[in-house]
């Protein structure tokens, strides 16, 4: 029986959260969470306080997906910024856990909104879908990268 909930993993010294749904086989359809500024630091934990992590605290059945939560240390760098860590994380995560590669998705809230946009064509997974909350990008990259990858984008009311 595979390990299941919110599980701490840490790769190249960068700690990260995945939660395994209980009740799903894999291979697991997977999302990767960008946290917003306020939850960046070294803990591995901070990131669950806000978004989508924690609604799944409040609701796990209505989120069957492998989710994968890293932290990025500092409030003042953007994602693209933590580029590397992302894609050894990736890495670790496909080697640790049976994940379909057609049903990958990207979310992000906050300035991991603004990472959705600007990193979801340049990370080694490829996405089915994307959905920044809240974030941004330069509008002409983001047209020319995600003119081929659904994109549910939410800001404001």
């Amino acid at each position: 029986m595979p390990e299941t909930g919110f599980l701490s993993r840490e790769v190249g010294g960068r700690r990260y959260v995945v939660y395994v749904p209980h009740q799903v086989k894999p291979p697991y359809p997977s999302i990767l969470f960008l946290h917003g500024r306020g939850e960046s630091g070294s803990d591995g934990y901070k990131q669950m306080a806000i978004g989508l992590l924690h609604a799944v605290l409040w609701n796990m059945a209505r989120w069957p997906f492998l989710i994968v939560a890293p932290q990025k240390p500092s409030q003042d760098k953007l994602w693209p910024e933590e580029t590397d860590m992302l894609n050894d994380i990736l890495h670790a995560v496909e080697k640790d856990f049976p994940t379909d590669p057609h049903r990958r998705y990207l979310t992000g809230l906050s300035q991991g909104g603004h990472g959705t946009f600007s990193l979801a064509k340049r990370l080694p997974w490829q996405f089915a879908a994307v959905a920044p909350v809240c974030g941004w990008g330069e509008e002409a990259q983001v047209v020319k990268d995600l003119t081929d990858t659904p994109v549910w984008a939410f800001h404001g009311g």
